[in-house]
């Protein structure tokens, strides 16, 4: 079940999403992607686990990824190559969205 603040049934697959930065302030962003676990590379940009998410293959960064952790929600990368996320260039933030 996604959780408060996270509309999953939108018909666009961007929405705007409360997240806490890195000194714990409440920040907005307003254009954030759904994940839906079937992503292979995330390019840069902002995106949202609106729900538990398991990955079976290696994940692929392009440019400075934002990744916002939903309330309640987590993201497994599970695959048997022994490579989880990878990045040629750029980096990865992760977020929560509770204090």
């Amino acid at each position: 079940m996604p959780s408060e603040g996270v509309n999953i049934g939108a018909t666009f697959s961007t929405i705007s999403v409360s997240y806490l930065d890195e000194n714990g302030e409440t920040q907005t962003c307003n254009s954030a992607t759904l994940l839906s676990k079937n992503e292979t590379t995330l390019s840069e940009g902002w995106y949202v686990v609106p729900y538990d998410i398991t990955y079976r293959n290696e994940l692929d960064l392009s440019g400075d990824v934002h990744l916002i952790l939903a309330n309640g929600t987590e993201m497994c990368i599970a695959n048997w190559n022994g490579k989880g996320i990878t990045a040629d260039q750029g980096s990865i933030a992760i977020y929560g969205q509770a204090k």
